[in-house]
C-alpha cells in the first residue's frame, strides 16, 4: 500500500517510483500478517487494501444533514457523510442506518473508500414511530472492500467532533455522545479473523445526550491493534451479583493482559450503588503518573446507555469507573447502568503523543506530553491549540475523568460529563464540557479529561517503540513556471530528514496517477496542465506538504483579424488595427516596409495626417510569452490630389443619449456632411475607443460598466468637430425584495397577493394566472374578493422599468377548495385484492374527491363516488391524494 491516495490524470509524465510501502514505514516493529481475504465469487467483488495492524490510524466525519426538513408533519432525513481527514490507512462507511455507522478500514482505493460519501445516499421518511426506507442501498458495495474491525483485533474509540448540532427540521438543536457496539452490524466487509466477506462486527453509535433518539451529528473515530502493542480490551461489568468483571470474550483483550478479567476490574460497595462498571486497575500502571484511561460503552442494541467515566484513585492504585444513562441527572447516586466497555490505555511515555491530563476549573495541564496549550475559556469550555494542524490532519480523542463535585467537595462518584468538540481555526479546537439537566437543558459544566491527539500523518506508536525520526523538511520547494505550449516543464523539490523519502504530486489538490518521484516532468506543456502544483513528502517521521506551484502554459499567439488596405488622401489620418488572441502580455511592433517604427508599439497604428512618404505596406509583428506572430502587410496607397473648394465636416444627426437594461444591444450613430472623405472616432468618458471609426458603435450584450458619455469626433481635411454628448445609463434588470406567497383557500374568501420590487422607476407590474395576462392587474398587489375553484392556478407577476428589463416573479399557487366538513373522515383504509380499500361512513351528498400531488390547482371528482358510496378500491402503483366533501 502507498502513502498517498491515487487518482487518475491523464498527461504524459517522466516519474521515479519509489517501491516502499509506507505501512512499512510507520510500523514501530515488525506484526503479523493478516488473513488471507477470501473474496467472493461476484464478479464485481473487490479486495479488501492491506490488513491494517500496522499502524493506529483515524478518520474525521462530516455529516451534512442541512437537506434535513420538514415534510407533511414527519421529518424527511436527507442526510449526506463526508471525510475530512483521515489516515494513514483509508476508511469507508460501508452500512449505516438512522445513526448506526458501520466503520471499515484498509478499503482498496479512493473509489471504494468515497463511493459513499458526497451524495445523499437514501432517505429516512419517520412515521410515528416506524423508519420506512425510500430505496435500497446496493450502490454501497464497492465500499465494503475493507476490513471489519474486529474486537479480538484492537480497540475502536471515537469522538463527537462538534459542539452541538441543528438540523433544518425545527428540532432544537442537540448535543451528541457516542457508543461503539459490538456484534451487531449489518455493513458487508472483510473478517479480521479469517478473511471472510460478510456483516457483523462493530459500529459507532450516536446519539442525542438526554433522549433516547437516534441523531446524525459529525463525529471521529480512531483504531488502535493489538498487534502493534497496545493495551486495551472489552470487558463485562461488574456489579452486586458478580463482583469481579470478566472479558466479554477471552479473545477482546491485548495479549499482554492477564486472561481471567476479574484480575483488572471489581465491584466495590463504597460505591453506594448496585449497579456501575466497578474499580479497574492495571499491573504495574500507577493510574495517576503513568498514562491515561479511554473508554466507550459497548452495549449492543441500546440507546441510553452510552456514557462511561473514569476518576483516578488519589494513590494511583486504579481507576473507579462510572457508567450512567444519558438522562440521569442526578451525578452522584445515577440511575443505575451496568455497562459492558472497552478500553485503551495510552501511557504518557507513547511515541508522538500529544496529550495529557487537563484540570477542569482553570484548564491547567496536570500530567502531558508534547506541543500543545490548553485555556479554559470559561465554565466547561477550554481552547486547544495544537500548532499546524487542521482538521484535515488529525482527531481529538477525550475522555471525561475526576470526580463529579458536590457543594464544591469531590464525591465518590466519577464525572457526569460528556464531551465534545470542534475545530474553530488552524490549530485552534474548542473543546466543551456539558452534563444533562433536563431533556431540553445540557449546561456547561467543568469537569476534569484526558486528550490525546492522534495523528492523520505521523500516528501515535506504543511506548517502547524504535523512536521515530523527525517529518522531513523541504529544503526546496516547487517553483512557479511559465512555458510555451509544447515546451518541456518540471517541478522539482529537495527535502532532508530520515530517508527513505516518499512523493505524492498533487494537481489543484488532487493526486496525480503515478506521480511519485522527486520530479514532476510534462514532456510537452499543453494548457489542460495550467493549475496549482504540490507535492506531499513522508518518511517514517511522517508528511509534510510543500508550498504551491502555478504552471501556465502559453499558447502562440494567433492574428484574428489583419490590418486592411487603405487608399488614401494627403493630409488625412491613417488608422490601422490588428486583433490578436494569446495568453499573457501582448507586445506590439508595426513595421513599415518590414523596418521597425519606433512609437507604433500598440494595436492600432496612427499617423494623423498622411504624406506621399507614407505610401507603403505596413504589419505588426505580436510576442507574447507564447511566442511570435507577424500579420499580413497592409498596402496604404496616398493620393496627392488637391480638393476643391473643402468643405469642413457638420454634424446634421447628433448621437442620442439612451436608458438601457443590462444585455440589450448599444447602438450609436452620426450623420456628417462636408468633404470626403471624412473619419469618424468615437470616445468613451473622453477617450479613444478602439476601433471605433464609422458612423456607427455598436455594443451587442451592453453591462453596468458600459454607462458613461459618448461622443464622436467628425474630420476631414478641412479640420474637425466633436459631438454632443450622448448619456448612456446600462441598468440591472429589476429584483423583487419580496415574493409572492402560495395560498390555500375555501371558496368564498378574499385573497391578496402583493410583491415589493426595486429598480429604474418607473416600474410597470403585470400579473399572470397559468402563463396568461390578467387584464388590468397592473399593481405591485392583486385581490380577489369572493375566491371560487376556476381562480385557482399559478399566479406570477412581470414587473418591467424604465429601461425594459423585465423580471418575472416567483410563482404563488393559489389553491381553492369547497368548504371541508370537518365531522367526516376516510374510516379505514386496508389493503385487498392486491390493491388499498378506502372506506368512509356513508351520507347524502358525501363526495370523494382526489388529485395526483398537493400542488395541482383543483381537486376533482372520483368517478362513483356520490351519495351513498362507501368504499374505493384503489390500485397499487397509482399514487393520488384524497378527500371527502359535502355538497
Amino acid at each position: 500500500m502507498n502513502i498517498f491516495r491515487q487518482n487518475m490524470f491523464p498527461q504524459t509524465l517522466a516519474i521515479s517510483i519509489l517501491i516502499t510501502s509506507f505501512t512499512q514505514l510507520i510500523r514501530s516493529a515488525e506484526v503479523p500478517a493478516g488473513p488471507t481475504p477470501q473474496i467472493p465469487s461476484d464478479p464485481e467483488a473487490l479486495a479488501p487494501g492491506a490488513y491494517p495492524n500496522g499502524s493506529v490510524t483515524a478518520v474525521s466525519y462530516t455529516v451534512d444533514a442541512s437537506k434535513v426538513k420538514f415534510h407533511n408533519g414527519n421529518d424527511q432525513n436527507d442526510i449526506v457523510f463526508g471525510i475530512e481527514g483521515q489516515g494513514p490507512v483509508p476508511w469507508t462507511l460501508p452500512s449505516y442506518g438512522r445513526t448506526y455507522v458501520s466503520p471499515r478500514i484498509g478499503a482498496i482505493n479512493d473509489e471504494a473508500s468515497t463511493s459513499n460519501l458526497g451524495v445523499v445516499p437514501f432517505d429516512i421518511v419517520f412515521n410515528g414511530f416506524r423508519y420506512e426506507w425510500e430505496f435500497d442501498l446496493t450502490f454501497w458495495a464497492p465500499s465494503a472492500a475493507a476490513w471489519r474491525p474486529h474486537p479480538s483485533k484492537g480497540v475502536m474509540l471515537g469522538s463527537i467532533r462538534k459542539n452541538g448540532q441543528e438540523w433544518n427540521d425545527g428540532t432544537p438543536r442537540f448535543h451528541g455522545v457516542l457508543s461503539v457496539p459490538y456484534r451487531q452490524s449489518e455493513g458487508e466487509g472483510y473478517s479480521m479473523v479469517d478473511g471472510s466477506f460478510g456483516v457483523g462486527d462493530m459500529d459507532i453509535v450516536t446519539d442525542k445526550a438526554g433522549l433516547n433518539s437516534f441523531a446524525s451529528i459529525d463525529f471521529s473515530a480512531a483504531w488502535f491493534p493489538f498487534d502493534q502493542g497496545w493495551t486495551g480490551g472489552y470487558m463485562a461489568s461488574a456489579n452486586i451479583d458478580s463482583e469481579l468483571g470478566s472479558w466479554i470474550d477471552p479473545e477482546f483483550h491485548s495479549s499482554n493482559l492477564p486472561g481471567d478479567g476479574g484480575e483488572l476490574l471489581e465491584w466495590t460497595r463504597e460505591f453506594a450503588t448496585w449497579l456501575v462498571p466497578g474499580r479497574f486497575k492495571l499491573p504495574g500502571v500507577n493510574s495517576k503518573s503513568d498514562g491515561m484511561l479511554f473508554t466507550t460503552s459497548v452495549e449492543p442494541d441500546k440507546v441510553g446507555l452510552m456514557m462511561i467515566s473514569v476518576a483516578a484513585n488519589e494513590d494511583g492504585s486504579g481507576w473507579d469507573l462510572w457508567g450512567r444513562r444519558n438522562t440521569e441527572a442526578d451525578g452522584l447516586f445515577q440511575e443505575e447502568a451496568n455497562l459492558d466497555f472497552s478500553f485503551l490505555y495510552v501511557p504518557y511515555d507513547a511515541d508522538r503523543l500529544i496529550g495529557g491530563h487537563i484540570r477542569g476549573n482553570d484548564g491547567a495541564v496536570i500530567n502531558g506530553r508534547g506541543g500543545f496549550t490548553m485555556n479554559r475559556l470559561g465554565t466547561g469550555q477550554y481552547e486547544l491549540t495544537v500548532p499546524n494542524k487542521t482538521g484535515k490532519d488529525g482527531m481529538v480523542l477525550l475522555q471525561a475523568t475526576g470526580r463529579y463535585q458536590f457543594n464544591n467537595r469531590d464525591t465518590i462518584a466519577a464525572s457526569r460529563s460528556f464531551l465534545s468538540y470542534e475545530e474553530t481555526a488552524e490549530g485552534k479546537f474548542i473543546v466543551e464540557s456539558r452534563y444533562y439537566e433536563n431533556d431540553t437543558s445540557f449546561p456547561l459544566e467543568d469537569t476534569e479529561f484526558y486528550f490525546a491527539w492522534v495523528d492523520f500523518f505521523a500516528p501515535l506508536a506504543p511506548a517502547g517503540s524504535t523512536p521515530l525520526p523527525d517529518p522531513p523538511v523541504i529544503k526546496q520547494q516547487p517553483a512557479d513556471l511559465e512555458v510555451k505550449q509544447g515546451d518541456p516543464a518540471v517541478f522539482s523539490i529537495a527535502a532532508t530528514g530520515e530517508e527513505p523519502f516518499e512523493y505524492q504530486w498533487q494537481f489543484n489538490e488532487e493526486d496525480i496517477d503515478a506521480a511519485t518521484g522527486q520530479r514532476l516532468e510534462f514532456n510537452d506543456a499543453q494548457p489542460a496542465n495550467d493549475g496549482s502544483y504540490r507535492v506531499l513528502v513522508g518518511n517514517r517521521g511522517g508528511v509534510v506538504t510543500s508550498q504551491a506551484a502555478a504552471l501556465i502554459v502559453h499558447t502562440p499567439p494567433v492574428i484574428t483579424a489583419h490590418p486592411a488596405n487603405q487608399d488614401i488622401k494627403v493630409g488625412d489620418a491613417l488608422s490601422l488595427n490588428v486583433e490578436v488572441a494569446g495568453t499573457g502580455t501582448i507586445q506590439y511592433q508595426w513595421q513599415y516596409n518590414q523596418n521597425d517604427l519606433g512609437d507604433q508599439n500598440s494595436k492600432e497604428l496612427i499617423i494623423e495626417t498622411v504624406q506621399l512618404t507614407h505610401a507603403g505596406q505596413y504589419r505588426v509583428i505580436a510576442t507574447t510569452q507564447g511566442g511570435t506572430v507577424v500579420s499580413e502587410s497592409s498596402v496604404v496607397t496616398v493620393d496627392a490630389s488637391t480638393p476643391v473648394d473643402s468643405e469642413a465636416p457638420v454634424i446634421t444627426r447628433q448621437p442620442l443619449s439612451q436608458t438601457l437594461a443590462v444585455g440589450s444591444e448599444l447602438r450609436l450613430s452620426v450623420e456628417a456632411t462636408g468633404d470626403d472623405p471624412i473619419s469618424y472616432r468615437w470616445q468613451f468618458n473622453n477617450f479613444n475607443i478602439p476601433g471605433a471609426s464609422s458612423t456607427e458603435f455598436i455594443i451587442p450584450n451592453a453591462q453596468t460598466e458600459d454607462s458613461g458619455n459618448y461622443k464622436v469626433v467628425v474630420t476631414n481635411s478641412e479640420g474637425s468637430l466633436t459631438s454632443e454628448i450622448a448619456v448612456i445609463t446600462v441598468s440591472q434588470a429589476p429584483v423583487f425584495t419580496s415574493q409572492p406567497q402560495s395560498i390555500a383557500a375555501v371558496a368564498g374568501q378574499s385573497i391578496r397577493l402583493e410583491v415589493e420590487a426595486r429598480g429604474l422607476p418607473p416600474l410597470v407590474y403585470q400579473w399572470r394566472v397559468n402563463g396568461f395576462n390578467i387584464p388590468g392587474a397592473r399593481l405591485p398587489q392583486f385581490s380577489i374578493s369572493n375566491v371560487q375553484e376556476a381562480d385557482a392556478g399559478s399566479y406570477s407577476v412581470i414587473v418591467t422599468d424604465d429601461s425594459g428589463a423585465k423580471t418575472e416573479s416567483d410563482v404563488a399557487i393559489l389553491t381553492v377548495s369547497e368548504e371541508l366538513v370537518s365531522d367526516i373522515f376516510i374510516s379505514s383504509i386496508a389493503f385487498q385484492d392486491g390493491g388499498i380499500l378506502l372506506r368512509w361512513a356513508g351520507e347524502d351528498g358525501l363526495v370523494l374527491q382526489a388529485k395526483a400531488t398537493l400542488k395541482d390547482a383543483q381537486w376533482r371528482d372520483v368517478p362513483g363516488t356520490q351519495g351513498e358510496s362507501q368504499s374505493l378500491q384503489v390500485t397499487i402503483g397509482k399514487s393520488a391524494f384524497y378527500r371527502l366533501i359535502k355538497r
